[in-house]
C-alpha cells in the first residue's frame, strides 16, 4: 500500500546528521513531513530516541551489520516505524542474483532468510516494492566516461570538448530521458552506480508516495569531507554501516560522478514537470550539482 503524504524528510548516515537534535526532528513531524531513515542513520535515531516514520537498506549488509543490533536490541524501538524496500531478496533472493547484485554476506542464504522473516517482525508493517526495471544500460558507463572527458576539457581546451557534445547527445537520444513515470512503476539504476540516493532510495520514495508527493527534504547525504591521502590516517563517521571509514578520493570521485550523472540525466527535469520542490537541509557536495542545473 502506497503513502499519499505530500511532504518527506531523508535522512542518511553521513556524520552531519548528528548536528540535529531530536527537537528537529519532532518539529517536522508537527510540520507534516514523513521522516524516512535510510541504513546507518537508524544508529543515530537510536541514540536520541526518535523512531522514524520509515526504515529503507537496499545493501543486505547494511541492514545486518550495526543496523540489526539497534532494532533487535531495542525492544519495540521500531513498532511503529515501517520497513520500505525492493522487493529483491524473498525466494532465496533471486532476483537479486539475476541482476548481478553481490554481497559479502557470509552464508547469503541464510542472511538473506533473516532479513525476510526476521527482521520484519520488528516492524509495524513492510513494504517490498517489486521492481519494474533494473537499468542495466551498456550506455551508462560510456556516457559517463565521455561527460566526464567534456568536463575536463572544457576547462583547458573547450574546442576538444565541444567535438564530444555530438557523441553524448547521440547516446542520450538513444536512452531516454527516462524509462517511465517513477510514481507508477518502481525503476532501480544499479549497475556501476555507486550512489544509492539516486541509483535506489529516490525511486523508492518517489514511487511509494506516488502522485501525492510534493516535497522531498534531503539530510545526511552528499556530506563528504575533505578527501585524505590514501594511507593517512582518517577519522571514522560513526553512522556508517559496514567500514566507518571516510570515504577515499577514488570513491569520492566515484559518487560525484555517479550523482551528477544520474541526477542531471533522469531526475532534474522530471522532478520539474511533476512540481516536485527537492532541497538540502545544509549545502554541501551534492546540494552544488542540484542548484547549478536549476
Amino acid at each position: 500500500m502506497k503513502d499519499n503524504s505530500s511532504k518527506v524528510l531523508l535522512v542518511g548516515p553521513s556524520y552531519k546528521i548528528a548536528d540535529y537534535g531530536i527537537d528537529y526532528f519532532e518539529s517536522k513531524r508537527r510540520e507534516g513531513y514523513k521522516i524516512l531513515s535510510y541504513t546507518g542513520s537508524i544508529l543515530y535515531f537510536r541514540e536520541i530516541g526518535f523512531a522514524p516514520d520509515y526504515f529503507s537498506w537496499i545493501d543486505p549488509t547494511s541492514a545486518l551489520s550495526q543496523a540489526w543490533r539497534a532494532i533487535t536490541e531495542s525492544g519495540d524501538f521500531v513498532k511503529n516505524t515501517d520497513m520500505l524496500t525492493a522487493d529483491l531478496f524473498r525466494d532465496n533472493a533471486s532476483l537479486y542474483e539475476k541482476y548481478g547484485m553481490s554481497t559479502k554476506l557470509y552464508r547469503p542464504q541464510e542472511n538473506f532468510r533473516k532479513i525476510t522473516e526476521e527482521l520484519p517482525k520488528f516492524f509495524n508493517k513492510c513494504h517490498w516494492h517489486k521492481v519494474r526495471l533494473v537499468d542495466m544500460s551498456e550506455n551508462y558507463p560510456r556516457l559517463l566516461r565521455l561527460r566526464e572527458k567534456y568536463e575536463h576539457l572544457l576547462k583547458t581546451r573547450p574546442r576538444k570538448a565541444r567535438d564530444l557534445l555530438p557523441s553524448i547527445r547521440k547516446i542520450e537520444a538513444q536512452d531516454s530521458k527516462i524509462h517511465g513515470d517513477f510514481r507508477k512503476h518502481l525503476h532501480l539504476f544499479l549497475e556501476k552506480a555507486q550512489d544509492k540516493l539516486t541509483s535506489f532510495f529516490l525511486p523508492l520514495v518517489l514511487y511509494h508516495f506516488g502522485d501525492s508527493l510534493d516535497e522531498i527534504r534531503l539530510l545526511g547525504f552528499g556530506d563528504f569531507k575533505e578527501r585524505d591521502r590514501e594511507g593517512e590516517k582518517r577519522e571514522p563517521e560513526p553512522y556508517r554501516t559496514g567500514d566507518s571509514l571516510p570515504y577515499t578520493q577514488t570513491q569520492h570521485d566515484r559518487f560525484m560522478s555517479s550523482f551528477n550523472f544520474l541526477f542531471s540525466h533522469y531526475y532534474s527535469d522530471y522532478l520539474q514537470k511533476q512540481k516536485i520542490k527537492l532541497s538540502f537541509e545544509n549545502e554541501n557536495s551534492y546540494s552544488r550539482i542540484v542548484e547549478g542545473l536549476k
